[in-house]
């Protein structure tokens, strides 16, 4: 089916600008999603996630919602049933990172073999506490180096106890995850003397939810929760 004309789109940005947090991808995935309606297209979500991958690595990830490993660039997802039982702290400083420029500057090949096996295993248990010796956000070396503030949020927030704490996608958000929520209250309360910072105290949404958790080696999304603030 053909449609003539174009379609205007109006954003109204309610997520940090260059905060790693994947407002643009999912942006994108919406918009597909709703050219489908518009024009009554009836595409397959397969047909959606090709066209996606062409737009971005991690927008078809946003076509498909749920919990799922990334492989690949990020485009090719496996899903997975994972059981979310903690409060989520996400620390949104005054940063503007340049997706474009952490990419360029970093040196990161394909996920390993050896790696995808260890996620699986991870997730497949939900072994949530195994997270810190197992995940690591590869592109936060380039971004600490420039940014030196943001690896000190991650140190905090280990330092109030998250069993995990990383900075998400390319930056600049860092977040934490926390098994009690006196325990989020805590780490919300010491980062609240810092006025360069905006915070959300989150709880996980479903797997089933559109977008819930991107797990590709680099990056766990800000879709991942539902915000209580």
């Amino acid at each position: 089916m053909q449609s003539e004309g174009g379609l205007e789109v109006h954003v109204e940005k309610r997520i940090p600008i260059g905060g790693g947090l994947g407002g643009g991808s999912s942006n994108a995935a919406a918009t597909l999603t709703g050219m489908d309606q518009l024009w009554d297209t009836h595409l397959i979500p397969q047909d959606l996630e090709f066209m996606a991958a062409e737009i971005g690595s991690d927008v078809p990830f946003f076509i498909r919602g749920g919990t799922a490993i990334g492989e690949g660039r990020g485009e090719r997802l496996t899903p997975i049933d994972l059981q979310w039982d903690c409060w989520i702290l996400l620390v949104c400083p005054a940063i503007s990172v340049s997706t474009a420029w952490v990419y360029n500057q970093a040196r990161i090949g394909l996920t390993k073999d050896e790696k995808l096996i260890n996620f699986r295993s991870i997730f497949q248990k939900n072994a949530l506490r195994s997270l810190r010796g197992s995940l690591e956000n590869e592109l936060e070396g380039v971004v600490f180096k420039r940014h030196p503030l943001l690896r000190l949020f991650k140190e905090d927030m280990y330092k109030w106890d998250a069993f995990y704490a990383s900075m998400s996608g390319s930056g600049s958000s860092v977040y934490g995850l926390f098994d009690s929520l006196e325990q989020a209250e805590a780490a919300r309360s010491f980062f609240l003397v810092d006025k360069r910072v905006t915070m959300y105290l989150c709880r996980p949404i479903s797997s089933h939810s559109p977008g819930a958790m991107a797990v590709d080696g680099v990056r766990c999304d800000y879709r991942l929760a539902k915000c209580l603030e």
